[in-house]
């Protein structure tokens, strides 16, 4: 009472309770009325000063007994008048053990519904940025104040901060397009944070990164030094809308992805350097897809990748990742028509629009680059890095190639692939698997070690049944064949070494190689071309330095080839190259390029002809087929070879070893083929010993062939073939024998083609008593002629025997029966007579020979008569008979009385006249003189005399028939030649003379 009494009275203002009475009010109007308006102006008009901004404040609210501030609905205006920064409620609640904790210490702070705008202009700066540097250029320039930066912060203590309802809205200006981002809503919790040494506070943090995006960060924040550790975990982080910061310097468009972050952390600030570890964290980014271009379907299409858990150690330099995964990948690749990958096609415009920095710049940048480097990974701390398993799973690969004419599309299905210990030491062995199908393929699969540095590869290879006709449009450039059908198995180990010193490549293969259901069409015609059913070739060892292949077995099951002469006379096998089209500017390129002078060889370019070491133990063939047609002919003329069985053994490069062959084969149906002997073709010096034989071939089947090239039908008749090669040191030598049996020629056919000669002759001089033709044909040559053909000796040695037959056939008898060809084919007679000689008998008896083995051939023999020679000889033998009755003493008289007969004494008297003329010393009488001039006289006597006896053509007539009947007597009647097999022919008087004797001709016809 009595200090309500002191109050009331005068001396009021000497009252305690009146002053602690006014300082209460006092305290209490300002806390509540004044300052929430004081602090309402400021904040406007400072916003405004620094900013250049209005801004709104609803209600500010302050309570100075519990000291809570709480101010409603604020929010900045920027010049346009958009709101760019508001909250709805911000509430803080100072306790008053402040006092005690010797830190101004909030109970509860709390921010509802933030708001805040940032705005990026082209060049980067931010709506704020600009605003301030607008407020501060209309202030006076004031003296900076020296910062400390070793002050310590003020001392608070915070028990909860909270942030509840947030949103954050950037719109960026400095991508070729507007980029928006909304983080809404933002929600954050830090219970007894402060800013006293070495605390740390508890914080969560959850935003919502726009519809099904995350980010939780919980863990201790401290800011004295700066230290937090947690868990932060980022979920569904759309990728494309970060990548659009990257859009102009990444040559691809990520048009879609979600990324995924989780995972420990401790990071921390030291006096020395920062300190960093992060411990099981995850990584994943799902449903990527990579473009080209935004408006391009993508060619990279990942369900999922992920990396982790993961452990890092900024300290220690060193990242541990146990597994990086990539799920369901799916790739197109792409090559266009002039062999460019499309994906690579960015960099190669990015490679001709760069310009080199200036070398000035350019060393900077280096120097600078280098530096960046040294300073941020210590020489004496390497980074150390190491990934437990790499894997690739469930994965496609779709592969398009453009640049054949007919494009090339490739699919790999299901690739699964793994690599296990990789790290920064790349001299440790890891481990490696892959497997994939291809197509309709079987599966593929590919595991071992590698060692990348240097390389070292152990690997094991199972390629099964591998589609060989996706290979068809690479095929249809070159070749006119479509591959049916065919698949490739490949099993074995595959090693791979290199040397580092000598940059070469070591290693080698072992496992067996198949190649099954394998058929060829020719497109030409579309028939089956080459096929098998089953090939396989195992074991094959194969040596890459020095290059050596070593197989025991190669096996063909069916093997199938066919071979046609198309209508123009080439081959379905020359058909079906396609002809190269270069361009235009390599012709001419290739006609200004001077020639490459030829150098002399050496001793290295000849030890590069070595041939490739190569060991083949079989070739085994079973149950084989050919057939061959030529088109060309009419009629077409089409053969088969079946049941082709057999093998090659012991095939090999070296030049001391020989491989022996032994093949059979039937043809058509009771043809036989066989071919055996030794063959070295893999040596650097070719050698063939071959025995090829063909036995009992209808002939009728090869009608075509005769009747274009020699006229005639073949009606009956088959072939035995017995051929020889022999192939030493380039050179061949064959010997070929043909044996033609019960060959009959049947029709004539027109043909411009065939040869014009009497084959009938030919065939019947050939042909034995016993219906066969019997024919050697030896052959030679050299292989290393250009224009050498084995097939081509053959057929120019038959032709000649033919053509020799026909054109010569006595040539062919001297051949066949022995004989000079010459002697066979005439007799040659002494003028006047028809006496065979002892030689002459002897060359009719080979002539009779070969007509009694040929009773097709018919000689004829046309008796010749030189009217000339054999008539003077007719005289002379008169003339001789009527001499030797008178005997030699009156052999002058009795040719006087014969002159003096028939021309008179004038006729002697002449004679003598000339003989005395004749002689040159008439008055010389000595007896050796007058013998001469009696033998003169009686020469000319004898002389004149012939003229008196006539010679008639009867005569003659008479001596070519005693001389036909001197050759037939011996063919005949000595030889034992049938009557019917020899024809005299109408004699000639037209005979000629050689060398002495008179000729008598023969001539060989058929029946």
């Amino acid at each position: 009472m009595y200090a309500l009494s002191k109050i009331t009275s005068r001396y009021w203002y000497r009252s305690r309770l009146f002053w602690l009475l006014f300082i209460l009010s006092s305290y209490t109007i300002a806390g509540f009325f004044i300052l929430p308006n004081v602090i309402k102006d400021i904040a406007i008009e400072q916003i405004e000063q620094n900013l250049g901004w209005t801004s709104s404040i609803e209600t500010v609210e302050l309570n100075p007994f519990t000291l809570t501030l709480t101010i409603n609905q604020f929010a900045i205006q920027d010049e346009q008048g958009k709101t760019v920064v508001s909250f709805d409620r911000y509430h803080n609640d100072i306790e008053l053990r402040s006092l005690i904790e010797g830190a101004v210490t909030f109970s509860n702070l709390e921010l509802i519904a933030p708001y805040v705008k940032l705005v990026i202009d082209e060049n980067g700066q931010t709506n704020f940025q600009k605003a301030i540097e607008k407020a501060q250029a209309d202030k006076p320039v004031e003296a900076s104040t020296t910062d400390d930066n070793n002050a310590k912060p003020p001392k608070l203590l915070f028990d909860s901060i909270l942030v509840d309802g947030g949103e954050v809205e950037v719109i960026d200006h400095t991508q070729s397009e507007l980029i928006e981002h909304q983080l809404k809503p933002i929600s954050f919790a830090l219970t007894n944070f402060s800013t006293f040494v070495n605390k740390a506070g508890a914080y969560q943090l959850d935003i919502a990164l726009g519809t099904g995006q995350q980010l939780a960060w919980r863990g201790n924040l401290g800011i004295a030094p700066f230290h937090s550790s947690g868990f932060l975990k980022v979920e569904n982080i759309k990728a494309e809308r970060l990548w659009a910061y990257a859009q102009n310097q990444a040559p691809y468009t990520l048009t879609h992805g979600l990324i995924g972050i989780e995972g420990q952390y401790d990071v921390r600030m030291t006096e020395s350097e920062p300190l960093l570890e992060i411990s099981n964290a995850t990584i994943t980014l799902d449903k990527l897809l990579l473009a080209l271009n935004a408006t391009d379907d993508a060619f990279l299409d990942i369900d999922k990748l992920s990396i982790g858990p993961l452990d890092f150690n900024l300290a220690k330099q060193k990242l541990d990742i146990s597994r990086l995964a990539i799920d369901a990948l799916s790739l197109n690749l792409e090559r266009d028509a002039q062999g460019q990958l499309t994906l690579l096609a960015p960099f190669a415009q990015t490679s001709v629009t760069e310009k080199p920095s200036s070398g000035a710049q350019a060393e900077s940048n280096a120097d600078t680059t280098a530096s960046t480097v040294n300073a941020s990974v210590p020489a004496d701390k390497p980074f150390l890095w190491s990934i437990g398993e790499i894997q690739l799973n469930k994965s496609r690969l779709n592969i398009t190639d453009r640049q054949p004419s007919t494009p090339a599309k490739v699919t790999i299905e299901n690739i699964n692939s793994r690599l296990s210990g990789l790290s920064q030491d790349m001299t440790k062995s890891l481990d490696f698997g892959l497997s994939y199908f291809v197509e309709s393929s079987g599966k593929s699969e590919i595991s071992g070690q590698v060692t990348p540095t240097p390389l070292n590869l152990k690997a094991a290879i199972n390629i099964d049944n591998l589609a060989l006709p996706i290979i068809q449009p690479y095929l249809n450039d070159h070749v006119r064949i479509t591959l049916e059908e065919g698949a490739l198995s490949v099993n074995g180990n595959l090693t791979l070494a290199s040397d580092s010193n000598s940059n070469v490549m070591n290693g080698g293969f072992d496992g067996a190689v198949s190649i099954n259901q394998f058929n060829t069409t020719d497109q030409t015609i579309n028939e089956r071309l080459i096929g098998w059913q089953s090939l396989s070739i195992e074991p094959i060892k194969v040596n890459f330095n020095p290059l050596s292949i070593d197989i025991n077995d190669i096996r063909f099951e069916q093997p199938y080839g066919r071979i046609i002469v198309t209508e123009d006379r080439s081959t379905n096998l020359a058909q079906l190259v396609v002809a190269n089209k270069a361009p235009q500017q390599a012709v001419q390129e290739s006609t200004t390029v001077e020639p490459t002078p030829i150098e002399p060889a050496t001793e290295k370019t000849a030890a590069k002809t070595e041939p490739l070491p190569l060991n083949i133990n079989r070739i085994l063939f079973n149950n084989g087929a050919a057939y061959f047609a030529d088109l060309s002919l009419t009629p077409q003329f089409g053969t088969s070879i079946q049941n082709i069985s057999g093998e090659i053994s012991g095939l090999t490069s070296k030049n001391a070893e020989k491989a022996s062959v032994d093949i059979k084969g039937t043809i058509e149906d009771y043809g036989k083929a066989l071919i055996k002997g030794k063959i070295n073709p893999l040596s650097g010096d070719l050698y063939t010993d071959l025995a090829v034989k063909f036995d009992n071939i209808e002939l009728s089947t090869m009608t075509p062939y005769s009747g274009r090239y020699a006229g005639y039908r073949i009606d009956k008749g088959k072939l035995n073939l017995h051929l020889n090669y022999k192939i030493d040191k380039r050179m061949l030598v064959g010997e070929n024998r043909l044996i033609l049996d019960q060959f009959e020629l049947g029709d004539t056919v027109n043909s411009e083609e065939s040869i014009n000669l009497p084959l009938e002759l030919a065939l019947a001089i050939l042909k034995d008593r016993n219906g066969v033709i019997d024919i050697d044909l030896p052959t030679r040559g050299n292989l290393d002629d250009p224009n050498f053909k084995i097939s081509g000796i053959i057929l120019k040695a038959f032709t000649n025997v033919i053509t020799k037959a026909a054109t010569a056939p006595f040539s062919m008898i001297g051949s066949l029966v022995g004989g000079d060809p010459e002697a066979l084919n005439s007799v040659s007679f002494e003028p006047g007579k028809a006496a065979l000689t002892a030689e002459q008998t002897g060359n009719l008896e080979k002539l009779a020979k070969a007509l009694n083995s040929r009773p097709q051939l018919m000689l004829e023999i046309r008796a010749s008569v030189d009217e000339s020679r054999d008539g003077e000889a007719l005289k002379k033998a008169k003339l001789e008979e009527k001499l030797a009755a008178h005997g030699s003493q009156q052999r002058t008289a009795a040719l006087e009385k014969i002159i003096t007969t028939t021309f008179g004494q004038t006729a002697i008297d002449q004679i003598k006249a000339t003989v005395a003329s004749s002689v040159s010393n008439e008055n010389e009488t000595t007896p050796e003189q007058a013998t001469i001039n009696a033998q003169a006289y009686e020469t000319a006597l004898y002389n004149s005399a012939l003229k008196t006896e006539p010679v008639s053509s009867l005569e003659l007539t008479t001596l070519a028939k005693l001389r036909i009947t001197s050759i037939k007597t011996q063919l005949v009647a000595q030889n034992n030649v049938p009557n019917d097999q020899v024809f005299a022919l109408q004699p000639s008087l037209e005979g000629q003379t050689k060398e002495g004797r008179v000729i008598t001709e023969f001539n060989l016809t058929t029946r």
